[in-house]
């Protein structure tokens, strides 16, 4: 369950006698993958985009609680509409639900409250191991209650907020939870506007954190200082093999302490530093770095005008 992607060849999803995504012809649609679901034992259902209504959520998660659906491991209830009275529901629902491990939940419009809501259920569930929020806007607040369910939850592995507007404070909070977090292997918080503020709070927790394998940081504005806090925790880290940190704006400062960091890390396997500005002189520091560094196997640099 640690994929960044899981496969969805054995989900569930009768396309061909889908009729529409609106009232009664929604609603035939929901029942029949539920039917199959039974009928055929398959492992993942498919339901993005079919319960748009709040009755429809209600109904569904009613469904998965039944004993004849034990044999259920994943879900995908993308792109419908949940907020955050769907939220609830379907926390309510997993609280105690011992069958999935894995919920894909990107662009309901959880907001604040519905990310809350997931987070209390994150505090009691102890079966679930992936779970994807893209695209929700639960902002600051919503990773506030994230981050307190991750200092208390010991069996999610990946965590997937990409896209959230999380912002300094958010990375804060996320950082601090990760210092303590046992179970969490990756964790991706793309395009969140943390600024330097909440990288370097992630940096900090990368210096003791003891589980995490995969970071993806892309797109965060995390400049110059963020860049150094960061290079200087891959040189003390002992976890990660990848980590993605384009187009983050490192300049010169950043590059070179990511390349001292890369030249004392022993273990990471795949870094993306593309698109941060880094510049020629950065060129040399880089080179030696990747040349010692003989578990690399995927390094970009593309965009950085190293001159390499």
């Amino acid at each position: 369950m640690s994929s960044h992607r899981l496969s969805r060849s054995s989900s569930l999803r009768p396309g061909s006698r889908r009729t529409g995504s609106s009232g009664g012809k929604s609603r035939s649609s929901c029942h029949l993958i539920m039917e199959a679901c039974i009928k055929d034992g398959k492992r993942s259902c498919d339901m993005n985009g079919l319960c748009r209504e709040i009755d429809q959520v209600q109904a569904f998660f009613e469904f998965i609680g039944d004993s004849s659906c034990r044999h259920l491991r994943t879900i995908y209830f993308n792109a419908n509409n949940l907020g955050s009275t769907g939220a609830k529901i379907l926390a309510a629902a997993l609280e105690t639900n011992s069958s999935i491990k894995a919920m894909h939940l990107n662009s309901n419009r959880l907001g604040p409250r519905g990310a809350s809501a997931i987070a209390s259920m994150l505090k009691v569930n102890t079966k679930l191991e992936f779970l994807t929020m893209t695209e929700n806007s639960i902002g600051p607040d919503g990773a506030e209650a994230m981050a307190d369910a991750l200092a208390e939850n010991t069996s999610l592995q990946t965590l997937n907020l990409k896209r959230n507007a999380l912002g300094p404070r958010g990375g804060n909070f996320l950082g601090a939870a990760l210092k303590g977090n046992k179970a969490l292997t990756l964790l991706d918080l793309t395009a969140n506007s943390l600024e330097c503020e909440g990288g370097a709070a992630i940096a900090d927790a990368l210096k003791t954190n003891t589980c995490l394998k995969e970071l993806y940081l892309g797109g965060n504005r995390i400049r110059e200082d963020g860049g150094v806090a960061l290079g200087n925790a891959l040189a003390v880290n002992t976890q990660l093999h990848l980590i993605s940190l384009e187009a983050n704006s490192f300049g010169q400062a950043g590059g070179l302490a990511v390349a001292r960091g890369l030249k004392q890390n022993t273990l990471l396997t795949s870094v993306d530093i593309s698109g941060n500005g880094m510049g020629a002189a950065v060129a040399p520091s880089m080179a030696g770095a990747i040349k010692e560094h003989t578990s690399l196997t995927s390094v970009d640099l593309s965009d950085n005008a190293l001159g390499m």
